[in-house]
């Protein structure tokens, strides 16, 4: 019994049962929040798992294939636990290039562009590909 309370013990009682239930209460709410940023940390885990398999297989099969890779429109990925996923394939011829090198010109005409992309769970697409950036263009 507390020394500043004005009740008998018996009504004390009841207020101590209702502390401890508020008690049970807030730890119950604050468990199942953890709970939730916990299974939300896990998906997130899982989906950046699946994009980092598929663009291993994407690029592998890229550093293979390479312009080979054009003549199809579709390839097969194998990622557990997805079903049947597939890349895209999108091939593009590139514009001619003229250097210039201590007076002389010469015109290159640079490989197709190669460009996978795979969409997977829920997040953006995985892309890979053969495009070269330039200064600026990022």
């Amino acid at each position: 019994m507390s020394r500043f309370s004005n009740q008998t013990p018996s009504a004390q009682r009841g207020d101590v049962l209702i502390e401890s239930l508020i008690g049970v209460l807030l730890t119950a709410i604050l468990g199942a929040g953890m709970a939730h940023v916990a299974a939300r940390i896990a998906e997130s885990h899982y989906e950046a798992k699946l994009e980092n398999l598929a663009a291993e297989q994407m690029r592998e099969r890229l550093h293979n294939e390479g312009l080979r890779l054009c003549d199809q429109r579709t390839i097969a990925l194998d990622i557990p636990g997805v079903v049947s996923p597939t890349a895209s394939i999108t091939c593009a011829e590139v514009a001619q290039v003229t250097v210039s090198i201590a007076g002389q010109s010469q015109t290159i005409a640079p490989p197709r562009e190669v460009l996978l992309r795979a969409k997977l769970v829920g997040g953006p697409a995985v892309e890979v590909g053969t495009r070269q950036l330039g200064e600026g263009a990022r």
